[in-house]
């Protein structure tokens, strides 16, 4: 249990330190850059992630199984240096190929607007895809201390570079400066095991096998990264590049509680579910429970703070981000849900389920953003974020609760419906006391509803220690 504490620790102050000082930086980024600039800047991220996304194709996570299983250091190797050489090999088809057609890609993903080379966009997902593959690795091996250290090095690294040379009056060029030195550092720290790696050379048959793991994973990341991105594209090319910025903005903030919950989730859950699926269920419950308040917490601190503090936090020109985080938080409170009941089909080996409960997400997700995006813009596609979330959080719930006949999940569904009132009625009361109130009351409900976790504490402690 000590080490589980400590890994919550850990991963949450590093994997929330690494993911919150981008956010701080973020309104100072919206103020010095122009419109456009910031617009140019979200897409890029955008397209880093959906672009790793892409190289990886899953075997970071197959890499993490492989990793954790009881298997010699050369094994080891051969395993990173497997998935590395594919990365590689991929990564330089993407920058040759984003190389050759520059004009037609930049205007495809940017309206033209990308005054540097478009090539940059293959270059840092190959870069950033390598990082995450090792990073990935460290935590599968639960070297801690080292996983920490890189994720504050490149976080602080980026953070302090930023401020530096968007002070010394340089624009959107400071970005990809940081960006540059923050990603190349960390992997100078991993150049040991990237080198032994490499050492070990490339496996066909164990490609295979990874594949065999991290696609069906891949698959189902890639739609939820369709999902977060799709209206993004939308209101880029109806709107232009300066309206996808101010819509990223709010949703950057509102995603913070997705982090959160993938964080705890990774320390938590393979250790209730490495002791039994009834082990895992008496504890599923409370353990939803105690999350889901937690996220609201947060998400209303989130309100709170750009509600007493738009000249610090709302950029000029960003006046609508109070009302799209809002609606945009009601969705990722759903989907936090949905992660915690992913684990669930993931550890009965249903991949196929959640790529299929995605797959409708994202279809009525493109369908109705097609249709109300064009007339409505940024709020339509923050409200049918929130509904896709909806959506996908009803798929899974209702599966579940059938299949395996759980249905103390559906008092948790309930439960998690209950957390929501509060953000509804931010969307039409702006006295932000009542909506704390009402917040406050129904968490204290539900955790006397669940107050069970704190006398299964003692056997939770025995239980995982042993």
């Amino acid at each position: 249990m000590k080490k589980a504490l400590k890994d919550l620790f850990i991963y949450i102050f590093a994997g929330g330190l690494s993911r919150l000082l981008p956010l701080v930086i973020l309104p100072y980024m919206a103020s010095r850059l122009n419109h456009t600039e910031f617009g140019i800047f979200s897409l890029f991220q955008l397209y880093l992630s959906l672009g790793s996304a892409i190289l990886l194709l899953g075997l970071d996570q197959a890499a993490f199984r492989k990793t954790s299983e009881r298997i010699s250091t050369a094994e080891k190797h051969q395993v990173m240096g497997t998935a590395l050489y594919t990365v590689l090999i991929m990564g330089t088809i993407l920058t040759i190929a984003s190389g050759l057609f520059h004009t037609a890609v930049n205007q495809l993903l940017f309206e033209g607007e990308l005054t540097h080379p478009v090539v940059f966009v293959a270059l840092f997902a190959l870069i950033v895809s390598i990082d995450v593959l090792f990073i990935t690795k460290f935590k599968a091996e639960q070297r801690t201390s080292e996983y920490l250290r890189l994720l504050l090095t490149r976080s602080l690294l980026f953070f302090l570079l930023m401020i530096i040379l968007l002070e010394s009056g340089l624009r959107l060029e400071a970005y990809f400066i940081a960006l540059t030195v923050s990603e190349l550092t960390v992997l100078l720290l991993m150049s040991p095991d990237i080198a032994a790696a490499m050492r070990r050379g490339f496996s066909p048959p164990l490609l295979q096998e990874m594949m065999k793991y991290g696609m069906p994973l891949f698959g189902v990341g890639f739609l939820l990264l369709l999902i977060y991105q799709f209206d993004h594209y939308l209101i880029k090319e109806y709107f232009g590049v300066e309206e996808t910025g101010i819509y990223a903005y709010a949703y950057k903030f509102a995603a913070i509680i997705s982090t959160f919950v993938l964080i705890t989730n990774n320390v938590w859950m393979p250790r209730l579910f490495e002791k039994g699926i009834s082990f895992a269920y008496d504890y599923l419950r409370e353990y939803t429970a105690y999350i889901l308040v937690t996220s609201g917490f947060f998400l209303l601190l989130l309100f709170s703070a750009f509600r007493l503090f738009p000249g610090l936090l709302i950029p000029a020109g960003f006046g609508q981000t109070p009302y799209l985080l809002t609606i945009l938080g009601l969705g990722f409170l759903f989907y936090a849900h949905s992660q915690i009941l992913d684990s669930i089909l993931l550890n009965d080996h249903k991949t196929w389920l959640l790529f299929l409960f995605n797959s409708i997400a994202l279809v009525c997700n493109i369908v109705l953003n097609l249709i109300f995006i064009p007339k409505y813009g940024m709020e339509a596609a923050a409200i049918i974020t929130a509904l896709s979330y909806l959506l996908l959080w009803l798929l899974i719930l209702q599966y579940i609760v059938f299949r395996y006949r759980e249905l103390s999940l559906i008092k948790t569904g309930l439960e998690g419906l209950l957390i929501t009132i509060p953000f509804f009625l931010q969307l039409f009361f702006e006295w932000i006391p009542l909506v704390w109130i009402i917040f406050i009351l129904l968490s204290i409900f539900i955790i006397i509803r669940n107050r069970e976790l704190i006398y299964k504490l003692k056997s939770l402690i025995i239980n995982i220690s042993g």
